[in-house]
């Protein structure tokens, strides 16, 4: 079993052809969370409130793949 990050999760669950409707939203908001907070947790190891946003992005991702149709 391959292990994946959280944004190669969002792409592959975006694209599936086993396409399920929660899948779509679910990817779409966690790549805006993570283009929004990833900055930060970058910029400013310490910010609590963007390592939460990401934690939150990064549980989306994961809903998103386990989501998929099989």
């Amino acid at each position: 079993m391959k292990q994946m990050s959280g944004p190669g999760v969002i792409i592959e669950a975006i694209s599936a052809p086993q396409w399920h409707p929660l899948c779509n939203g679910l990817a779409l908001e966690s790549i805006g969370m993570i283009s929004r907070h990833l900055p930060g947790v970058v910029k400013y190891g310490g910010d609590l409130e963007a390592q939460s946003a990401m934690l939150v992005a990064f549980c989306l991702a994961g809903i998103t793949f386990v989501t998929l149709e099989r």
